[in-house]
């Protein structure tokens, strides 16, 4: 059977890098990627990639998807604290679902309160998201990649590559 990642991108300002380089990797792996979104049927990249949408985020139902990933890049900021994705994420967690996030996008999963005692990366130029992840009660490591459990985080572009290969990896040896 074929595994399923859902990767989910800001509309806007999503990272490319992020984005294009799990996705090639998922797919060499043979994994079935959709690319969903928040009302868009192109998202713009920063750094100026553009995606076809497959589907709007609204119509996503983790019992039919093995894994969600969350891009980063400064849209992905609009979605801290939205509740429909927090209904989505906790949604993935209940169903034991892989949760992925990179750069900024693990605060999404932070104020979802799905990384409560738990080990996460993040992107914290400004020493800020750290903050707010002991805040939080999440143990943050300056780790480019961390898993814990049924969460992946990483810090950035810079460990793009190791991200979706640790979700590679951890997705082959779960059992389906």
């Amino acid at each position: 059977m074929v595994k399923s990642i859902v990767m989910f991108i800001a509309p806007q300002d999503f990272r490319d890098e992020e984005y294009f380089v799990p996705k090639k990797i998922f797919q060499e792996n043979k994994f079935q990627v959709i690319t969903v979104s928040d009302s868009v049927k192109v998202a713009m990249g920063k750094l100026g990639g553009r995606i076809t949408i497959d589907m709007d985020v609204s119509r996503i139902k983790a019992k039919d998807y093995d894994a969600i990933v969350f891009v980063g890049g400064p849209g992905a900021k609009n979605y801290v604290g939205d509740m429909n994705i927090n209904s989505l994420i906790k949604e993935f967690v209940e169903e034991k679902k892989l949760v992925c996030a990179i750069c900024i996008a693990p605060l999404i999963l932070a104020k979802a309160g799905v990384l409560e005692n738990k080990k996460a990366s993040v992107w914290d130029s400004d020493g800020q998201q750290s903050k707010i992840f002991k805040n939080l009660g999440i143990k943050y490591l300056k780790k480019g990649v961390t898993h814990d459990k049924q969460f992946i985080t990483a810090k950035g572009p810079e460990v793009a590559e190791e991200f979706a290969r640790k979700i590679v990896e951890v997705m082959e040896n779960s059992i389906a």
